[in-house]
């Protein structure tokens, strides 16, 4: 013994240690007994241990060596003052060690107990961090049903006992062994949240020097720890892991702590609990733990000890993998039957055998599935009951709270592997699982699945032209609504586009996640994507769970929040509403409907210039935005009042996501929060000096922010609602969503359904987006437009002069408001469409031809890819030997054109010009049938052919005529039929919805708006134009027609050239093309190989679909020099409706603008109700 410090120490009468000198001799017996009894003989040893132990005179530790019977027992004992259990099994093990080698193993000069005890309680600032955690759950009030009033004392206790052979999993881990004791106390009638004392070694390596790990000592430790009983044990793993995870050193804290402060740490736990591990056979002896217990060995401790817990619990397992789970108590104090059920349900969860619980198999039949699909069941949070109570009032057919998220994505996509990633997101959080069945008895739960219910589709568009798609994605993007008992609550529709262009849309109810996880899921879905594409295996770390949020909010001091809202809504005498105002309610407001209302929505825009200053202000005033936009919304609705209120109150959503909550931010789920701000109005304050004075105010609401809106209200002196309408500010986590490999997102566009009024969202990207959503049978949209018209005159006011006194930012507003009332409704629109210009509008394109190009009679006006040209003259010949041919056609009569691109081909259209009829072109790639229906479609029975189309030749009630025979006759007398600007000049076929072709007729006048005049492109005679669009495509007409009616060269690339990017340099460069029109995505490719390819030529049209930021960066920084114009408009509008000189200043943002029309053309922004959107509103353009 004198081997160590601690079993050299005496006490002194009042218990005060020492180390004694000299040091008592060690303490050995032997014993020899004939006891039948095992326990019995073992009884005698100990006592003859115990007898001779003295703290006083120092002896400690003692050994007794007993033989009875055959066998030899090794009793070694040492008294608590000095001695744990890990310490008599070193001591145990030195002993065995002298034995075999006849000498003591050596001991490390780092362990001294004594100078690890005394650091403990000198380093006090390692433990203070803790006071808070350790004195909440102290105060806490916890308690155990099974528990009275009587007697307890060492001598009345008994134990139970029970031995679980063939344990599943759970036996493996003390997280697991307590997870199941959380069930068992479930199954045996608890449900309330208990305190365990929870029993540790305490040898924790704090100190670098100091290595106590084999001291021997008294080193145990004891600490409190909640448990939650739970009707399945896998509801606790979580919260018990998280326990541990977030325990420092051991609970090592709260012991020292509760030296230093006893009176704060005086806990009343129910139970104690204390898990051994695995006590395994060893070669030299056979541990006998169950010989070593006070509840099995009289005298350990003194008869009238009373234990801090009411019922003990000791667990270990034996070496053959048994689990033995030991109880002791006493039965006046705990009732015996209720422990005898207690530890044969914890022995039936461990070995499967306890089932589900009745409330599970309920849930499970109301959810239509069995109680092994359900992984948790938790009542609802507070947030979950508003959107339940609005789904109860309404019903499951309600658009309330239902939300649809669109995203355009730009880039190729492996489709299967995209769905597999959204697959493995959806399933990843627990929170897009959830569903919310109603009891029997009226309760709710929020149950979640092992698998989710969510639904996903792809569907494949890409075959429909536009127009078509647009229908069919109105077609397959329904508002839904959503049962909440069973759901689904979540939908994922892929749609492609084009071979680049798709659109992913979400559809879902609000009470399955808030915004802030919309960046999380992109995060990860285009991450999963790009593993998957890689060909990794995805496998990710398990997602936050909910249960340490659940937990989190269980422990929030309810009372004291209520106290706070109390006190921070007192002094309230009036409401402050916005849509109060008679003149701005439509008339027929009515909320009889409610259920089916249509929520609109508005956009507005605030100058990034000013997004800019402001954001200064509040950077340097040390406020943040969000607060400055607070306190100039409260000056909006105090000018919207009678009179000016001193105090100003409005609805505002908060993230809900406390910071004490580890990984907060990356779970799934619905956190938001709806509060009231109250603001305080001083007149003649400066602005600068409010915000910072209602910082101060925000700052000590953040903590009761959890309180639910509901319970707030009742701490209101004012009865009924608080607010009329809620305002957002959108500050969601975007990084980490561009992924190299993943798609890009070019575009995001979203419908939302709530129960107020009004929302305002505010949007930070650069500038500020203000977001209105309304109910247009409630507020009218110049209503809307007014406030933010209010909002956008102090924000610049501000901007300039953040100093403003209240009181003037306030006759600003008023100022706004009538303006905004008066005067022209719509005046931009006017001015936006000025685009009348003199042009040839009642001319045919054949005689525009005739007359444009005598000029240029001897100047090349067709070139082929080997540099051999068709002059003008020539090509104004063979087109006149082509008419007369087909002879004088009706107005309007089409002859189709079935040849490949060249001289040719438009030769053969302007010659079907000029007999009268309108040319229509094959494409020669479709299948015949699909052929036969366009002309049978048009009534064409002409056709004019080369070589390339010679199947067609198979077709009946067809007139073919030879290129080769129609142009062979040489010179003749031209035709002269005059056409008018409205005659059809060409038919082209696009898809319709249903898939099959559908015919638009152009007439002349739209040729000649599109080439002359049109305020976008000036053509002339030095220009050389690339001819690569396919005939049967509409931007041929703008390369051919821009080239031809203004006396330029027509260059046509062949198509084996046209997708060869070294060919197509080649080209650009050797026939000194100087304009060109080129679809997005085959620009795009380009650019990737070569961007300074470009660099040779004057201006770039492209378009098609919308543009690549990245790709025209890139181009337009490796050619200066070179126009880029973005060309927008379906075919119907002959080619071009707007156009946009693209700038550097454009390709800030995430797109290019489409721009503004082009000459003699008019656009208008329609709503669904039919009315002109204002600037800022969402709607389908329209032009003429």
């Amino acid at each position: 013994p004198a081997r160590h410090e601690s079993l050299r120490v005496k006490f002194s009468d009042q218990g005060k240690p020492f180390f004694s000198s000299p040091i008592p001799a060690p303490l050995f017996e032997q014993h020899s007994s004939s006891e039948p009894v095992l326990k019995k003989a073992i009884q005698d040893g100990v006592e003859i241990l115990l007898n001779k132990m003295d703290p006083i005179s120092g002896r400690t530790f003692g050994v007794v060596l007993l033989k009875n019977n055959d066998e030899e027992f090794l009793i070694i004992g040492g008294h608590h003052l000095v001695l744990d259990a890990i310490s008599l099994d070193i001591l145990c093990h030195e002993l065995l060690w002298f034995c075999k080698y006849e000498k003591w193993p050596e001991i490390e000069d780092k362990i001294s107990p004594f100078l690890w005890a005394s650091r403990l309680l000198a380093n006090k600032e390692l433990w203070e961090v803790e006071n808070d955690k350790w004195h909440s759950l102290c105060s806490r009030p916890s308690f155990l049903k099974a528990i009275r009033k009587g007697e307890d004392r060492v001598s009345l206790r008994i134990s139970l006992s029970e031995k679980v052979v063939g344990a599943n999993e759970l036996a493996d881990t003390r997280t697991g062994i307590l997870a199941s004791f959380s069930q068992a106390l479930f199954n045996a009638g608890e449900k309330e949240s208990i305190l365990l004392t929870l029993e540790g070694h305490g040898r924790e390596n704090i100190f670098p020097d100091i290595d106590i790990s084999q001291g021997v000592g008294w080193f145990t430790i004891t600490y409190p720890m909640p448990l939650i009983p739970h009707p399945i044990a896998d509801q606790a793993v979580y919260e018990i892991e998280q326990w541990f995870k977030d325990l420092r050193y051991g609970g090592l804290g709260y012991s020292v702590l509760s030296m230093l402060k006893p009176d704060q740490y005086n806990h009343t736990a129910q139970i104690g609990f204390n898990y051994l591990g695995t006590i395994k056979e060893e070669e030299d002896f056979i541990p006998l733990p169950h010989l070593a217990t006070p509840f099995e060995i009289s005298g350990l401790l003194h008869p009238d000890f009373r234990s801090d817990t009411p019922l003990e619990l000791v667990v270990y397992k034996t070496g053959s993998n048994e689990l033995i789970l030991n109880a002791w108590f006493s039965p006046y104090r705990v009732d015996k039957g209720w422990v005898e059920l207690l530890l044969q349900s914890w022995k039936d969860v461990l070995i499967d055998k306890a089932g589900f619980p009745k409330p599970w198999n309920e849930v499970a039949s109301i959810c239509d599935c069995s109680p092994g699909d359900i992984k948790y069941i938790f009542d609802p949070l507070p947030q979950h009951e508003a959107m339940i109570y609005q789904y109860q009032l309404e019903g499951e057919d309600s658009f309330t709270y239902s939300q649809q998220i669109t995203f355009s994505l730009k880039g190729t996509l492996d489709t299967a592997k995209f769905m597999e990633a959204w697959h493995l997101v959806a399933e990843r959080h627990d929170g897009l699982k959830g569903i919310f069945p109603v009891l029997d008895t009226g309760e709710i739960k929020w149950v979640i699945l092992k698998k989710g219910r969510s639904v996903q589709e792809y569907i494949d568009l890409s075959y429909m032209p536009r127009p078509s798609q647009e229908e069919e994605l109105k077609k397959r993007r329904p508002r839904r609504t959503f049962s909440l008992e069973q759901g689904p609550l979540l939908y994922m529709s892929l749609f492609k586009l084009s071979e680049d262009d798709f659109e992913m849309t979400w559809d879902f109810h609000h009470i399955l996640m808030d915004g802030w996880c919309i960046g999380i899921l992109i995060r990860e879905l285009f991450s999963f994507y790009r593993a998957l594409v890689e060909g990794r295996r995805v496998e990710p770390d398990p997602a936050p769970s909910l249960q340490s949020y659940i937990t989190w909010h269980r422990q929030q001091d309810e009372e004291r929040a209520k106290r706070f809202w109390k006190e921070y809504l007192s002094g309230l005498e009036i409401k402050t509403p916005v849509l109060s105002r008679g003149e701005i309610l439509s008339a027929d407001a009515s909320h009889d409907n409610a259920k089916h209302r249509i929520m609109e929505t508005v956009e507005f825009y605030l100058e990034e210039e000013i997004a800019s200053r402001l954001s200064s202000i509040a950077s340097h005033s040390h406020v943040t935005i969000s607060m400055l936009l607070q306190c100039a919304w409260a000056i909006v609705i105090a000018s919207l009042q009678g009179s000016i209120p001193k105090r100003v109150l409005f609805g505002l959503v908060t993230s809900g996501r406390p910071s004490e909550v580890k990984d907060i931010e990356s779970m799934v789920g619905l956190f938001i929060q709806t509060v009231p701000v109250k603001i305080e109005l001083i007149l003649e304050e400066a602005f600068s000096e409010f915000i910072k004075r209602e910082q101060e105010n925000s700052l000590k609401r953040i903590e009761f922010e959890f309180l639910p809106l509901s319970e707030i209200q009742r701490c209101s002196p004012i009865e009924g609602p608080l607010f009329d309408h809620a305002l957002v500010f959108e500050n969601y986590p975007i990084h980490g969503i561009e992924q190299e490999g993943a798609p890009t997102i070019k575009g995001v566009s979203g419908i939302e359904q709530h129960p107020y009024d009004m929302g305002v969202s505010v949007i930070y990207d650069k500038s500020f987006t203000f977001r209105f959503s309304f109910y247009p049978d409630v507020v009218n949209k110049e209503y809307i437009s007014s406030l933010f018209s209010s909002m956008e005159a102090i924000l610049r006011k501000i901007s300039e002069q953040e100093d403003t006194l209240c009181s003037e930012l306030i006759n600003i507003c008023k100022d706004s408001l009538k303006v905004a009332f008066s005067g022209a409704r719509y005046p931009w629109v006017d001015a936006f469409n000025k685009t009348v210009r003199s042009y040839p509008r009642d001319i045919s394109i054949d005689r525009l031809f005739i007359k444009n190009s005598k000029p240029y009679k001897d100047l090349p006006a067709l070139e082929e890819e080997d540099g051999r040209c068709w002059t003008y003259q020539k090509l104004d010949e063979v087109s006149s030997c082509i008419a007369s041919q087909l002879g004088i056609l009706e107005a309007g009569e089409p002859v189709a054109i079935a040849m490949k691109r060249g001289p040719e081909a438009i030769a053969a259209i302007l010659g079907i010009l000029r007999a009268g009829g309108c040319y229509m072109p094959l494409d020669l790639n479709n299948p015949l049938m699909r052929l036969r229906s366009m002309l049978e479609k048009a009534n064409c029975r002409k056709v004019i052919y080369d070589s390339s189309s010679s199947e067609l030749l198979r077709l009946d009630s067809i007139n073919f005529y030879p290129f080769h025979e129609l142009s062979a006759y040489g010179k003749s007398e031209p035709i002269n039929v005059e056409r008018k600007g409205l005659d059809p000049a060409y038919i082209m076929f696009t898809s319709g919805t249903t898939g099959l072709p559908k015919g638009v007729i152009v007439p002349h006048r739209a040729i000649a708006r599109l080439v002359f005049n049109n305020g976008f492109l000036k053509i002339s005679s030095d220009d050389t134009i690339l001819q690569a669009a396919p005939l049967a495509f509409d931007a041929s007409t703008f390369e051919i027609w821009a080239a031809l009616l203004n006396g330029a060269k027509l260059s046509i690339i062949p198509d084996e050239i046209l997708l060869d990017p070294a060919g197509f340099k080649a080209f650009i460069r050797d026939h000194s093309i100087s304009v060109m029109w080129l679809t997005a995505s085959l620009c795009n490719v380009l650019i990737e190989e070569d961007a300074s390819m470009f660099d040779p030529i004057r201006v770039l049209l492209t378009g098609g679909e919308p543009l690549s930021v990245p790709h025209i960066k890139r181009l337009m920084q490796a050619c200066p020099d070179l126009t880029v114009i973005n060309g927008y408009g379906p075919t119907e509008n002959t080619v071009f409706t707007t156009t946009h000189h693209i700038r550097a200043e454009d390709l800030e943002g995430d797109s290019v603008p489409i721009g503004k029309p082009i000459g003699n053309t008019r656009v208008y922004i329609f709503k669904q109700d039919g009315g002109l959107a204002s600037i800022g509103e969402w709607g389908e353009i329209y032009a003429a």
